[in-house]
């Protein structure tokens, strides 16, 4: 298994940046060395009182389906699909040099990648 390292970022920018841009007080970040892109890096962000967020840095452009579906799926009601949450002013990320970040809502409880999919959410999933 990879040991995934910190991306080269001063986090206290980093931390400065997504309080500025999606409007949050307080931000704390923790680095979570998961993910399979060698070109992105994931935090959680607490936040006193909150249930934090999940926040995906990236260096480069996401692929925009990525981004733009899921929104989509969201828009239409679908509750299931988590998709990046908009920053103060409507965008669905935020630049900073050259990366991009997202942030979407927490969600605890591991991965579907060790435990796979119940019966019912596979029917759900369609």
């Amino acid at each position: 298994m990879a040991v995934i390292d910190k991306p080269p970022i001063d986090e206290r920018t980093l931390t400065a940046e997504v309080a500025q841009a999606w409007g949050l007080d307080g931000v704390e970040l923790v680095f979570l060395p998961i993910g399979l892109d060698g070109q992105a890096w994931a935090y959680r962000i607490n936040i006193a009182g909150e249930d934090g967020y999940f926040m995906k840095v990236r260096r480069g452009e996401f692929a925009p389906a990525a981004v733009s579906l899921p929104q989509y799926l969201r828009a239409q009601g679908l509750t299931h699909v988590v998709a990046p949450m908009g920053t103060r002013s409507g965008e669905a990320g935020h630049a900073m040099g050259g990366y991009r970040i997202l942030l979407y809502p927490f969600h605890g409880g591991g991965n579907l990648w060790s435990r796979g999919l119940t019966d019912r959410q596979w029917i759900e999933y369609g």
